[in-house]
């Protein structure tokens, strides 16, 4: 149980707006909060009871779907306004934002977007994107 708990969240850093370059430091602060929380809890003598333990489940399983459908959601939307010809080609620039823009880095900046990189990214196969 412990190794899928580390190991898990590194399997979204293939998301395609890809959240690569602050991913590592959201992990290690969830874990140094965790380590933090637990020793508060042996320092005061604490016993979690099942409720306590459930209710805290229920809570990270909520919070890590919201995430997921967030991403998701700004993965179909960023899929759906890249595959323009014109802004692939280099005419145009994008008009839209995806619908979580805090989500993304520089708030999906729409000056920083560029028709080459993301034709060249489209005609990588998923390892080749890793």
């Amino acid at each position: 149980m412990t190794y899928f708990a580390l190991t898990a969240p590194f399997l979204l850093i293939v998301a395609p707006i890809n959240p690569r370059e602050f991913f590592t430091a959201y992990v290690f602060l969830y874990l140094m909060a965790l380590l933090f929380v637990g020793k508060v809890l042996i320092l005061y003598k604490f016993e979690p009871n099942r409720y306590f333990r459930l209710i805290i489940t229920l809570l990270l399983i909520f919070c890590t779907v919201n995430i997921g459908v967030k991403m998701t959601m700004n993965y179909q939307a960023n899929q759906n306004r890249i595959n323009d010809e014109q802004f692939l080609a280099g005419k145009t620039g994008l008009k839209t934002h995806v619908p979580f823009r805090k989500y993304v880095l520089s708030n999906d900046a729409l000056l920083q977007q560029s028709g080459l990189y993301w034709q060249g990214y489209l005609n990588k196969t998923w390892l080749e994107r890793m």
